[in-house]
């Protein structure tokens, strides 16, 4: 199935779900049905799974700033694409606007917020940031949090079902902090529940 990304993830099949897995980096979002997932890497940057309850769609971005973040820059919509996922407003009305042109019912919609960890010091606020916009957009659309791991010291990697909105989360102290330090650095040069259905597991 063709994601719903001007930067379309890797795709593979992971032989332990069984399933094709759609990879997002940061900057990307994508929206995916059936028995496909999606999964990506974190530290401070935020990832947020949607999924229509009654359809089984879903969909996941992977953003690193929020747009406050330049403030003081009165200059600041000329000097950025404010069309980028990277930023999370965007990135947030991309991933909804990509569930409904799919079918999907903003009234059926759940939500898990994941990422935001404190990895690089000298941009450690931007974690908190992205988790406060994830949720505050989320109340805004009126779309409720079901679930989430935001926030402490070690980066993640997490797989989102959207057939059955289980997430499975991986702590990563391996190798792979730096891969995922090495990426969010360079990306940051770059551009100076209750009722809720499926579960999130942890796993090693």
């Amino acid at each position: 199935m063709a994601p719903s990304s001007s930067h379309v993830p890797e795709v593979y099949y992971d032989s332990r779900f069984k399933r094709t897995v759609h990879k997002l980096l940061p900057g990307q979002y994508t929206v995916v049905s059936g028995r496909d997932m999606i999964m990506t890497l974190l530290g401070s940057c935020v990832s947020v799974c949607i999924r229509d309850k009654n359809l089984g769609i879903g969909g996941m971005n992977h953003f690193m700033l929020a747009e406050d973040n330049r403030e003081n820059n009165s200059n600041w919509i000329e000097m950025y694409d404010m069309s980028s996922t990277r930023y999370g407003s965007n990135a947030m009305e991309l991933l909804i606007n990509g569930l409904i042109k799919k079918g999907g019912n903003k009234n059926h919609f759940e939500a898990k917020i994941f990422g935001g960890a404190s990895l690089i010091s000298n941009i450690s606020l931007i974690g908190s940031k992205n988790i406060a916009l994830a949720k505050e957009y989320l109340k805004c659309e009126n779309i409720s949090l079901a679930n989430s791991d935001v926030g402490g010291k070690f980066p993640r990697k997490i797989f989102f079902i959207p057939e059955t909105g289980d997430v499975y989360v991986k702590k990563i102290t391996s190798s792979e902090t730096g891969i995922i330090l090495e990426q969010e650095e360079k990306y940051s040069k770059n551009i100076k529940t209750d009722n809720a259905e499926g579960d999130i597991y942890f796993f090693d």
